[in-house]
């Protein structure tokens, strides 16, 4: 009978040290681990605009130009002055014309035409400026906006329109004008690997006195408007 008893006693003991939640979480907690945090990482470090920024001098690359008046193309070159302030030197050649320049077939000519069309005309200020960063990565991680002027000339030549297009330039004539802009655009991507960006700027390029014609009896005064330029290049 004694017997009995102890082995009741020892049966119930284990049974409840067993059935104890302490003991239950300890078995769970070995068979699955003590750790149950799941940790993400990226596979590539995040980028930091301002430690990348940091580490740029300059850039220097190629633009290509569109406006009312045509298309052209450019070159440009940005140094670091300070903290969010570049330098900025840019030049571009671009074609100058009416917006209500349009070819019709000459069929004496036997080619396209713009009735009364005289000249051909381009544009090709050379400016310098300043170039303001604001906001980097505060909208977007690899977004950095920023607002830009400049001042400069620009070299304005015409060729004779009656001439074929390569032949007419023997007989180039060259003007002078006074150019300023003011602007703002943005750079994207990573700026360590390659430069990319767009910027729309508003020249005044005013002509003065009578114009210049492209069409005849109705001359230019002012070669400056809206230009949007589309640009790529490299950092140093």
């Amino acid at each position: 009978m004694a017997n009995m008893k102890i082995s009741l006693l020892i049966i119930f003991s284990v049974l409840f040290i067993t059935s104890s939640p302490e003991s239950n979480s300890q078995v769970i907690n070995k068979s699955r681990g003590t750790d149950t945090t799941f940790i993400f990482k990226s596979p590539r470090p995040l980028i930091n605009p301002g430690e990348i920024d940091g580490k740029i001098n300059g850039a220097f690359g190629f633009d290509m130009i569109f406006s009312n008046s045509g298309f052209g193309g450019g070159i440009f070159y940005n140094r670091k002055l300070q903290e969010d302030l570049f330098f900025n030197g840019s030049f571009f050649i671009s074609s100058a014309r009416k917006d209500d320049e349009i070819e019709y077939w000459n069929s004496e000519r036997q080619e396209y035409r713009v009735p009364d069309k005289i000249n051909r005309i381009y544009n090709m200020p050379l400016t310098l400026g300043l170039q303001k960063f604001f906001l980097k990565g505060v909208l977007v991680e690899t977004l950095r906006p920023y607002a830009s002027f400049g001042v400069g000339a620009s070299m304005i030549i015409t060729t004779p329109y009656d001439y074929e297009y390569f032949h007419a330039f023997r007989y180039t004539r060259s003007y002078y004008r006074f150019a300023t802009y003011i602007g703002f655009g943005a750079e994207f991507g990573d700026p360590e690997k390659s430069l990319m960006g767009v910027s729309f700027r508003y020249y005044y390029i005013p002509y003065g006195g009578k114009g210049l014609e492209s069409i005849k009896d109705d001359p230019i005064n002012d070669f400056g408007g809206l230009f949007i330029k589309l640009h790529i290049g490299k950092t140093f």
